[in-house]
């Protein structure tokens, strides 16, 4: 997948951050469209549908929650990690910048 229509798809879902509660994904208060219901139905950007909870699911639900807020910074990341590789020589503030970009946690 190319960067920029990741950056596309991410841009378009829901706004996070979003949370883990109960097996379920939930957006944060004030970000939009809930995309999960209380009797077990998932919904995104107002369509519902049917869901189960399985063993997997739930393992799977704390990367999802994460991932809403984690894939925009990497994208961020990435994409400012590439203009600095195409400049010829970089300052020392751009140096510092590309080594915090490579090496700091995620907020």
């Amino acid at each position: 997948m190319k960067l920029d229509e990741l950056k596309r798809l991410a841009d378009e879902a829901t706004p996070g951050p979003w949370e883990h509660m109960h097996y379920s994904v939930w957006v944060a208060e004030g970000g939009g469209d809930k995309i999960k219901t209380d009797d077990g139905r998932l919904g995104v950007k107002g369509e519902v549908c049917t869901t189960f909870t399985t063993t997997a699911m739930k393992q799977n639900f704390p990367f999802i929650v994460a991932s809403r807020t984690a894939v925009p910074e990497l994208v961020r990341r990435l994409m400012r990690l590439r203009e600095l590789d195409a400049m010829e020589e970089l300052t020392p503030r751009e140096e510092q910048e590309r080594y915090e970009l490579i090496w700091s946690d995620l907020p």
